[in-house]
């Protein structure tokens, strides 16, 4: 069907090392980002350090920090990262702990964006618009 979702064939377990791997150094680049910087600011290096794109980022539910959710793609598919923060710390999880609703919203966001590069129609107008 889609390929946003992981591989649940052999490589599945491969998926399942990228996605570990990805958030391990999504961790470290927050660990090592500059704490004056805003948590959006921090979030975008971090993402760009470990290769993934932001898919949504929504202020936190109080209020203080964020909820994001990052897709990191590697040879076994995408991967699904969330990202919250508090004060000044940062949480990162995997798919299988990121809840339906935010998950499932952030693949539809994703196959919407690649529907709509795909659509030479949509996107040759855009493209001719930087020139």
């Amino acid at each position: 069907m889609s390929s946003l979702r992981t591989s649940q064939a052999p490589s599945a377990e491969s998926g399942r090392a990228a996605a570990r791997a990805a958030r391990k150094q999504i961790e470290k680049a927050l660990k090592s980002s500059d704490a004056s910087q805003s948590h959006p600011e921090r979030l975008h290096e971090a993402a760009a350090a470990a290769g993934a794109d932001i898919v949504l980022m929504l202020p936190g539910a109080d209020g203080d920090g964020i909820t994001a959710v990052l897709r990191a793609k590697h040879s076994g598919g995408d991967s699904f990262l969330e990202v919250t923060s508090k004060g000044a710390t940062f949480k990162v999880a995997e798919e299988p702990t990121i809840g339906e609703d935010i998950l499932g919203f952030a693949r539809a966001s994703v196959e919407v964006l690649e529907y709509l590069q795909a659509d030479k129609a949509i996107v040759a107008p855009l493209a001719a618009a930087d020139r």
